[in-house]
């Protein structure tokens, strides 16, 4: 759905919650959200909506050359295409190992600037599938499925509006275990280390990346598994990212949340390697940077949950005091629906 831009700024003491989260004296063992209760009568009536949608599109598709005038508001047909294609083809439920986020830029006809043709509107799905498809199999990861998609547009126009895809996909993983008798806050114990930005991997070579390894925990500890014999699927998904915010709001200097590093004169090897105690830091940073300053900052309703997360390794940036290593995280929020059973064989696929 359509995306407002975070502001420039945010209330001090907003940075000054952030900064004490980060702290490990502030830090206890974390604990996963709990689960919704199951389908709900709301759910049902979102998923109905859906469901209406989807044989609205189908009609159109079976019928080509039908052309009977019927439309609806561009923001209703954002929404319900949005809602359409994760309720099919996502899977946000799946523990990962790795993911990638790509963009895609599609333009969608518009009939008096606020009014969209149901036959225009089953065509543009149907260039959304070719788009997410082909990015799906031109990226290399393996064990990998569509995760969410969220769908941006720009102000319309008096002839179409710019819609630009937010595509997240991921490899899927193991779920991980923590070490609940670990006397150490946070989900990495003693003895381990990673790797910041360089994609060479974790202690034991196979448990990823830094930014890898936060946001499979992350994901772990803040989106919660559906009921049994259920799923969960999103709609009205808000992306937010810290990149567009202002850098002020972070913490500089101590490595806190937006930098993993810095050093006046320039990262060393040893800069970019994270021992357990600074990855537990950097989790419950991230932890309050999606359930709080994030979400505080840009509007997010009250009504929608976390259901996807992506922390991003920038690559070194230089300033005239010091360079530091930089990354960007980007969190998704939606709507849950719970969807009970026999939903998992009406779901699509992008494979081949």
């Amino acid at each position: 759905m359509k995306t407002k831009i975070l502001p420039l700024l945010i209330a001090f003491a907003g940075a000054m919650t952030i900064a004490a989260s980060c702290s490990k004296e502030e830090a206890v063992q974390p604990e996963r959200v709990v689960q919704d209760n199951a389908a709900d009568q709301h759910s049902k009536e979102v998923l109905n909506r859906i469901n209406v949608f989807k044989g609205q599109i189908d009609r159109y598709k079976a019928n080509p050359g039908l052309r009977d005038g019927s439309s609806m508001s561009v923001e209703d047909a954002l929404w319900n295409v949005e809602a359409l294609f994760n309720y099919t083809y996502s899977y946000p439920e799946l523990i990962i190992d790795r993911e990638m986020e790509y963009d895609t830029e599609l333009y969608l006809p518009v009939n008096h600037r606020d009014s969209v043709l149901l036959t225009d509107l089953a065509t543009f799905y149907d260039g959304m599938y070719t788009a997410v498809r082909t990015q799906f199999l031109n990226d290399t990861m393996t064990n990998k499925r569509l995760l969410l998609l969220d769908a941006e547009s720009a102000d319309p126009g008096d002839s179409q509006v710019k819609v630009t895809l937010h595509t997240l996909l991921g490899k899927t993983a193991t779920p991980p275990f923590t070490d609940t008798l670990s006397p150490w806050p946070g989900p990495f114990t003693a003895g381990q280390w990673w790797y910041f930005g360089n994609g060479l991997g974790g202690w034991d070579s196979s448990s990823g990346d830094a930014t890898d390894a936060l946001t499979h925990w992350l994901k772990w500890y803040l989106i919660p598994d559906a009921p049994s014999g259920s799923i969960y699927t999103y709609a009205d998904i808000k992306r937010r990212c810290t990149k567009d915010a202002s850098p002020d709001t972070y913490i500089y200097g101590n490595g806190y949340c937006e930098y993993y590093e810095h050093n006046p004169n320039g990262l060393t090897d040893t800069d970019l390697i994270l021992d357990y105690n600074e990855m537990n830091t950097h989790f419950f940073g991230e932890q309050s940077l999606a359930t709080n300053l994030l979400r505080d900052g840009s509007n997010i309703p009250v009504t929608h949950k976390i259901c996807g997360l992506r922390i991003d390794a920038d690559s070194e940036e230089e300033n005239s005091t010091y360079t530091q290593a930089r990354h960007w995280t980007t969190v998704w929020y939606g709507e849950r629906l719970t969807a009970v059973q026999g939903y998992g064989n009406e779901r699509g696929s992008l494979e081949p």
